[in-house]
């Protein structure tokens, strides 16, 4: 019978589809994770994984292996919960926008490790949507709450968004435009693998012309910055940077904000603790806030 660590092992690689990412999910080296899948194969006498370029492919053996697996955690983490005690192993993974987790969250982290010196929080800043059900991510920062019964949520608080542009952009047009002109400005946007996103329906409903489009929040404020054109901001973010200035609200205006992560992990105490900080410090960021130019 296969160790628990040994199919914890092999769960992440399957979830990850690298052993670089599963050993950064597990908190150990990715030289212990090849050591132990290559092991557990040798055991079982068959492959788990197949290389392909870039990732790691399971084999009918692997996902047998990877679907036991799951269903083990599942009864750890519940054996957990019965107990009163918090079972979960490694390190808390969470996926946040890279202009949240670089200008709020982030500073927050060691009075979090102060309070919580038993979890180890591994931020993936990125704006695409992870599958927590498949433990992409144990906690997300998301603009919709979800399915209900696959996840389970706490509502953050509110985003407030608008259309910045840098003075210089304004300035060598000679602000000469009124709010309704603003369609016929160059405008900066998120790529179609974004489209989820409220702001990137926004700007193609407006008919603009997209000079420069991006996967990144913080791409979009540089190049505000550089003068290439308008974009759609956080107002935490773009009151922020000097050179821009709000030009009018943005047609996403106001967006509820959730901390999620899977129902099965709700009796979870470090990721309740996660939950709950995140959410403590996207509340105490007052991101509801408006600029001057829209009070």
């Amino acid at each position: 019978m296969p160790a628990w660590g040994d199919l914890e092992v092999v769960l992440a690689v399957h979830r990850d589809g690298r052993m670089a990412g599963a050993a950064r999910r597990l908190g150990i080296d990715k030289a212990t994770v090849s050591r132990r899948v290559a092991a557990l194969e040798a055991a079982l006498g068959t492959r788990l994984f197949e290389r392909r370029p870039g990732r790691l492919v399971p084999t009918p053996a692997g996902e047998r292996v990877a679907h036991e697996a799951t269903e083990m955690e599942a009864h750890v983490r519940a054996l957990g919960s019965a107990l009163g005690t918090s079972t979960a192993a490694g390190a808390v993974r969470v996926t946040v926008p890279t202009w949240f987790a670089r200008g709020v969250l982030a500073p927050s982290l060691p009075a979090f490790a102060a309070r919580h010196p038993g979890v180890t929080i591994q931020l993936v800043s990125s704006m695409a949507v992870l599958n927590l059900p498949q433990r992409e991510a144990d906690v997300a920062v998301r603009n919709v709450r979800g399915p209900q019964g696959s996840l389970v949520a706490r509502r953050a608080g509110t985003l407030l968004s608008a259309v910045y542009a840098s003075r210089d952009y304004l300035r060598a047009r000679g602000r000469i435009f009124r709010r309704e002109q603003i369609a016929a400005l160059d405008f900066l946007g998120y790529e179609r693998r974004i489209s989820f996103c409220r702001a990137f329906h926004w700007i193609e409903a407006q008919h603009p012309r997209v000079v420069f489009r991006a996967t990144d929040t913080l791409l979009l404020e540089a190049g505000a910055v550089a003068g290439l054109g308008l974009a759609v901001l956080p107002c935490f973010l773009g009151e922020a940077a000097a050179p821009l200035r709000c030009v009018a609200p943005a047609g996403v205006g106001r967006e509820e904000i959730w901390v999620v992560a899977p129902a099965d992990l709700r009796a979870d105490r470090r990721v309740r603790a996660v939950m709950d900080h995140v959410a403590d410090c996207f509340a105490s960021a007052r991101l509801d806030a408006a600029p001057p130019d829209m009070r």
